[in-house]
């Protein structure tokens, strides 16, 4: 088997694992929307007697407002480039330009306590979530929060650890959080399956992708002993298998990462975890192929020795 065909292998592999992270984070987000745009990171708080401007450099995060007796009714702080759940706009109508607009469940009895400020653009194109068809939101970008709209907080962001991004907006003192076991489940058994199954299945692909490359590296220990009985160095012959497969594979890896960046902007989902995780994947591949070369180059050149020239 050639260079070309084994880096190709090696790139399938890496396309597979990074389509098994986008698939368990697409059922992540589905998971989030039947359950009201709330998911297994997100948190719940009270304020104690704060209010006032949220912190202005803190950026991309949902904070959703509401008064425990009317719990549907939301005021929806936004900020940054998140994504919100999906939308069905009535003609003519888009959050583009807009700091205050509203949105709602299609089950919704009555707008009338729709404060005239906040414009209804459209509806919660979001037939399997219950909660999100009985939900009103008020949706602003200003950074301001008044404790009349209630006192009750639920905080989202794409960007991690949400304790953290939340301490940075809000003065941790000022923060009474209220334990939640879980945020709803997934609406199918059978989605419970997948992340599980897809976990294995991302297991064995590194198995295999660890496999693929050790005997890519074995194809070439003839040519090892060669330059090593010719007088060539161990960096030098590390540089050359470093110039021979490393590079070729990086450059692959490069190609198929800048391809999934393009799919990110063209079908986005909440956050960026499947794409870290991908990268990760890919880094680790990285480091096993120089383990694998460093210790083929020990083991087919010092190790065995031999007369040089």
């Amino acid at each position: 088997m050639d260079k070309t065909r084994f880096i190709f292998i090696l790139q399938f592999i890496c396309l597979l694992a990074g389509s098994a992270f986008w698939f368990i984070s697409y059922l992540d987000q589905i998971n989030m929307i039947n359950n009201g745009y709330l998911n297994k990171d997100s948190l719940s708080f009270r304020t104690k007697g704060w209010e006032g401007e949220l912190n202005k450099h803190t950026t991309n995060y949902i904070l959703m407002q509401y008064d425990t007796i009317s719990p549907n009714f939301k005021y929806v702080h936004v900020k940054g480039h998140v994504k919100l759940p999906p939308i069905d706009y009535i003609s003519g109508m888009s959050t583009t330009g807009r700091t205050k607009y509203a949105i709602i469940g299609k089950m919704v009895r009555t707008t009338a306590n729709i404060p005239k400020s906040y414009e209804i653009i459209g509806y919660f194109d979001t037939p399997h979530s219950y909660r999100l068809q009985f939900q009103t939101w008020l949706i602003s970008k200003e950074a301001s929060i008044d404790l009349t709209n209630g006192t009750s907080f639920d905080f989202s962001t794409p960007n991690g650890n949400a304790r953290k991004v939340l301490d940075s907006l809000i003065d941790s003192e000022k923060v009474e959080l209220i334990p939640r076991d879980q945020f709803g489940t997934y609406v199918l058994e059978s989605n419970r399956m997948f992340p599980a199954l897809l976990a294995a299945s991302l297991f064995f692909l590194f198995i295999m992708k660890v496999m693929m490359i050790y005997m890519w590296i074995r194809k070439d220990n003839a040519v090892i002993k060669v330059l090593y009985l010719s007088g060539n160095t161990y960096w030098r012959i590390a540089g050359f298998l470093a110039q021979q497969k490393l590079l070729p594979y990086i450059l692959g890896s490069g190609g198929l990462i800048i391809l999934l960046f393009t799919f990110k902007f063209m079908n986005p989902l909440w956050d960026n975890v499947w794409l870290n995780k991908l990268m990760y994947f890919v880094i680790a591949g990285w480091l096993v192929l120089l383990i694998i070369i460093g210790f083929t180059i020990i083991k087919e050149s010092v190790q065995k020795g031999g007369k040089r020239f």
